[in-house]
Parts: C-alpha cells; sequence; structure tokens
C-alpha cells in the first residue's frame, strides 16, 4: 500500500478545497478519499481520523501511476505538533501552503464556521468580540465540539504559522501559492505547482470556484441539514450517500450578499493582524501591506446569515 509523500496543510479559506479537487483529478496525483482527515494535529481535538489503520485505508486505492499520494488537512498549518510527527515518518515529503489576506480568510471562516453549526453569533464582529470568552469556555455553540475553530485570530495567524513551516520544512520541499496571484494568473500557478510535485502537465485550462460562500435559506432548512453534514463526514467515503447529501446541501444553501464591512471594524482588524502580515512578508521577502490597506468595499459581507439557534 501507497503512503503519502504530499501534504497540502493550508491555510484554510485560502484555496484549499479547490486545489485538492484540481489535484484529484491529476492522473498522476492520489487524493484521500476524506479530504481533510486531519491525523497528525492531535492537539486539536475532535477534527477527524484518529486511527491509524482508518488513515491508511484512505490511500489504499492509490496505484503505480500516482506519483503523488497525498491529503490536505488545513489544521496541519495552525497545529503545533503535525508538522513533527509528518516529518518524522516521510522526512521527505512535499508540502503546499496557500496564503491570503488574513482579514477575509478569516471572515470566510466565520461563514464556514455558520454553515457547519459551529458558529451562531450573527455577524462577524460579534464572533470575533466572543474571542476572549470563548477562550475561557464560554458562549460555545452546542454544536461547536471543536472550540478552537472560533478563534479566528488564531487560526489566521498566517505568519507565525509560516514562518513555523519554514523552519521545519527544507525549501526544496515547500511550496508556497499566494490566493491573489492564482486568481491573477491560475495556468501559470497551477504549472508552478505541477513543476513543483514532479508530475507531467495536464494542460487544464478551467480553474472553477469551489467551496463558495453560502447560507441557509432559512432556520428550518438551517436545523434540518446540520445533522445530514455530520452524516456525509461520517460517511465520507460512501460516494453515492455523499452525492445525495451534496445535492440536498446545494438546494437548501444560497449565495451569501456582499456588502460593506464599517471602517472603524476594519481598521481594528488591520491592526490586529499588522504584525502577522508583516512577519509573513519579511518570510517570503515580498511585500503583502497593500493586504492591510485594501478599500472596505472589498470586504466580504457581515450581513446576518441564517444562523442556527
Amino acid at each position: 500500500m501507497k503512503k503519502p509523500n504530499f501534504f497540502l496543510i493550508g491555510a484554510p479559506k485560502a484555496g484549499t478545497t479547490a486545489f485538492a479537487d484540481y489535484l484529484a483529478m491529476h492522473p498522476q496525483v492520489f487524493m484521500s478519499s476524506i479530504k481533510e482527515p486531519h491525523f497528525y494535529s492531535s492537539d486539536l481535538p475532535n477534527l477527524g481520523i484518529n486511527d491509524r489503520s482508518r488513515y491508511e485505508a484512505l490511500f489504499a486505492d492509490a496505484g503505480e501511476q500516482h506519483r503523488i499520494v497525498g491529503e490536505a488537512s488545513v489544521s496541519y498549518l495552525g497545529s503545533q505538533v503535525a508538522l513533527p510527527r509528518i516529518l518524522e515518518e516521510y522526512p521527505n515529503a512535499k508540502f503546499l501552503v496557500l496564503l491570503r489576506n488574513p482579514i477575509s480568510m478569516a471572515v470566510s471562516f466565520y461563514y464556514h464556521a455558520i454553515i457547519n453549526g459551529w458558529e451562531r453569533a450573527a455577524t462577524f464582529e460579534e464572533a470575533w468580540n466572543l474571542q476572549p470568552a470563548r477562550k475561557r469556555g464560554e458562549h460555545i455553540p452546542p454544536r461547536c465540539s471543536s472550540p478552537i475553530v472560533l478563534q479566528y485570530k488564531h487560526l489566521c495567524s498566517i505568519g507565525s504559522q509560516f514562518e513555523k513551516v519554514c523552519k521545519l520544512v527544507s525549501r526544496e520541499n515547500l511550496h508556497t501559492i499566494v490566493f491573489d496571484d492564482f486568481v491573477a494568473d491560475p495556468s501559470r500557478i497551477w504549472m508552478e505547482l505541477q513543476d513543483f510535485l514532479g508530475v507531467d502537465y495536464d494542460f487544464r485550462e478551467k480553474f472553477p470556484k469551489m467551496n463558495k460562500r453560502k447560507v441557509y435559506r432559512s432556520l428550518f432548512w438551517a436545523d434540518l441539514m446540520w445533522p445530514l453534514m455530520r452524516t456525509m463526514r461520517t460517511y465520507a467515503t460512501n460516494k453515492l450517500i455523499r452525492y445525495a447529501l451534496i445535492g440536498t446541501y446545494k438546494v437548501l444553501t444560497k449565495p451569501s450578499t456582499e456588502i460593506s464591512m464599517s471602517p472603524d471594524f476594519v481598521r481594528h482588524l488591520n491592526a490586529e493582524f499588522e504584525s502577522e502580515v508583516s512577519l509573513l512578508s519579511s518570510c517570503m521577502k515580498r511585500d503583502f501591506s497593500h493586504w492591510l490597506q485594501e478599500p472596505y468595499g472589498t470586504c466580504p459581507s457581515l450581513t446576518p446569515p441564517r444562523v442556527l439557534i
């Protein structure tokens, strides 16, 4: 049985779902049947698979034609133990890190938490302000089994997280993609990734957007869908059940709207993430300060979504 030699480790809400899907379509790449097993991030409880036999079974169908065998657990970037554990087992493994403006990333993760039933704050600003209390174990929604996912600043501290990766992973085994670069020139970025992985060019021309931000159409459908989402995770390897639940999810949700955040709150977020952006700029030897100067109108919506009560 083939073992993994490639790990897409984050960051969350930076295009990981899209890249995992694109890679899975490449004839020389095998990606795990469950996108995010979270096996090696044992310091972040209740996220995924903790049984080794179940984890290794995810790669059972990898064949000789697959030069790359991988998985895409975004928790590994923020975990303190995941990378050392992976490198202990697979010292020559390749790693892909996707990076994005941490403010946009944090808001996108808020919507992700909403749609998964982990979050019920009516706005991102409210959720942001609840972080200290939630760190103390207060105001945790009943459907959130891992409160770390509600610590938006920690999740999006990409400077500190990337610095840690650079200290542990050799340059030849680390590839980085900035979300903005992929949006600007997806074909070039895709070809560079294939070069890094050592696979043949597949000459992909279309890069459909994956995992678009959604909200539920009503509270009733949200309450109905949440247990179905849990079922989908449990039976993720059963394609028939998975496709049926994905179809149901698409019917019961709709795209979220886009409006501006208040200037005061955006200034607060800029101040909160300034040191992280500066650290990332230093690690990448590239200036990302423009992320803290983007117009308020480009920021994701804070329209109260259809939350779970």
